[in-house]
């Protein structure tokens, strides 16, 4: 019945972007995720700065395996999301999951800007740096996540290990 009067709402007003939120949830919850995600297009069609629904587009094309497809929804609305650090870290996290170090470091670069406190995008950064053969790039990072005090202990203990290997 939920959904039925979301839709209805969405009918009489598609710019509603609560009623969207609402409805792809329960799509998400009921596992219509293709239903979710022509919802979510939907409102990106409509308001192409809603970097919410991007993000969740981009995590459900992500679970059907569609990497490239994820990636080209965040890069589509990444100038909306440009001092969005969340966002700007889940394109550098798929970007590094692609191969793409390069690019990864750029965006990670960014959002380490924008939260330099973070300790697990110092990881990501290091992860990229050591993968483009940047040793020492990687090892500052890696000392960088561990000075922040923010990781959890398991990913504390991958950067003693990392920093370890990288002396």
């Amino acid at each position: 019945e939920a959904r039925a009067a979301l839709r209805s709402a969405l009918a009489l007003d598609p710019s509603h972007e609560a009623a969207r939120q609402t409805l792809a949830v329960l799509l998400i919850e009921a596992h219509a995720d293709e239903d979710a995600e022509t919802v979510l297009a939907e409102g990106l069609r409509l308001n192409p700065a809603q970097t919410n629904f991007a993000i969740v587009l981009a995590r459900l094309q992500l679970e059907r395996g569609e990497e490239a497809a994820a990636l080209q929804t965040l890069r589509s609305h990444a100038a909306a999301a440009e001092s969005n650090a969340e966002y700007r870290a889940f394109t550098a996290a798929l970007l590094q999951r692609l191969g793409r170090h390069t690019e990864a470091i750029e965006e990670y670069l960014a959002v380490l800007d924008l939260a330099p406190y973070a300790g697990i995008w110092w990881v990501g950064l290091g992860r990229s740096y050591e993968a483009a053969g940047r040793t020492g790039d990687a090892a500052a990072a890696y000392a960088r996540a561990r000075e922040t005090g923010t990781l959890a202990p398991g990913i504390a203990s991958f950067v003693e290990q990392k920093l370890q290997t990288l002396r």
